[in-house]
């Protein structure tokens, strides 16, 4: 598996917030299929079924989460939260979901959804040289639909992106 590390916001409810963080090294697939379920998506269907990748012993690793109100932060790892985290933004609802996964072959991809149901997606890919010219736009476009409550409540998630911004 390639290496990718970000952090990824989920506001969520606090049954599902205890699911996601019953296992101090990942989230199980068992977890990730209630929270899709929590988000209007079904997994059975067709266009969806392959949203989930097959990881070895269905674990979505991390290296730690935190909850603060209502917030869970989960610091990934691996390469596997990518599509997850796209699938959420793209498809999702009821749900909030933030972050930014950053890859080791050069791509960083942003995502987005909000309490208004406003979807963001975007990925800039440095060794390709595919929207490095839009970096700024695409990284002040994300944060425009992340609420000021989330980045409030962890401010180290987007420092270094809102520096960029100013």
């Amino acid at each position: 598996m390639s290496e990718a590390n970000g952090t990824i916001l989920l506001k969520l409810s606090g049954h599902l917030i205890d699911l996601l963080c019953e296992d101090d090294e990942g989230v199980s697939k068992e977890a990730l299929e209630t929270l899709f379920a929590e988000a209007g998506i079904d997994l059975s269907q067709k266009s969806y079924s392959q949203q989930i990748p097959e990881t070895d012993h269905d674990l979505f690793l991390h290296e730690g989460v935190e909850s603060r109100n209502g917030v869970l932060a989960i610091i990934i790892s691996g390469e596997d939260w990518m599509p997850v985290m796209q699938t959420l933004v793209k498809y999702g609802k009821e749900i909030e979901a933030y972050g930014s996964i950053n890859h080791e072959h050069g791509i960083t991809e942003f995502y987005a959804l909000n309490a208004e149901g406003e979807s963001y997606f975007e990925l800039i890919d440095f060794e390709a040289s595919f929207n490095t010219e839009r970096e700024e736009e695409i990284i002040a476009d994300w944060l425009g639909l992340i609420p000021d409550e989330i980045k409030i409540i962890y401010p180290e998630v987007f420092e270094d992106n809102q520096e960029e911004d100013d």
